[in-house]
């Protein structure tokens, strides 16, 4: 399964933060997968695990503070969200966001949903964007 891309961009800009919700399939903890990003083509940086990416450590609680919280906290579901506001994440060309999938040991096979929603400013000239599928492609392809 690999690692789940939360944002891909291709131009200049800087990313504000994310939105990230998981339903556990698995049960146990899925947040051992580390954040990894690429800037301008450049592995730039990797995490420790899910649960440091969103400012906590050995596990999540639900709260909400100034730049990261758990807004859901009810097995199987977490959302979570983080904005980079005294962190900021600056890219001139391009900019790769994942964040690996599973309990943290390779192969990192997972059957877990990830649900996202990225945050940022990008100035003009860009990749243009992805066409957003129509809802009954998002109806198919729906885990059931």
């Amino acid at each position: 399964m690999g690692s789940y891309t939360i944002l891909e961009a291709t131009g200049r800009g800087h990313l504000l933060g994310c939105v990230l919700s998981v339903k556990n399939n698995d049960g146990g903890w899925w947040g051992e997968g580390d954040e990894i990003v690429y800037i301008d083509g450049r592995h730039a940086m990797q995490g420790t695990g899910s649960e440091d990416y969103f400012c906590e450590s050995y596990g999540l609680r639900a709260g909400c503070f100034p730049y990261f919280g758990v807004t859901l906290l009810e097995e199987p579901y977490t959302t979570a969200y983080r904005w980079h506001i005294p962190d900021p994440v600056v890219f001139n060309k391009s900019l790769r966001f994942l964040i690996e999938q599973g309990n943290g040991s390779p192969p990192f096979k997972s059957g877990n949903y990830y649900y996202s929603v990225a945050y940022w400013y990008q100035t003009e000239p860009h990749a243009p964007f992805p066409k957003l599928p129509r809802p009954e492609e998002i109806i198919a392809a729906a885990p059931k």
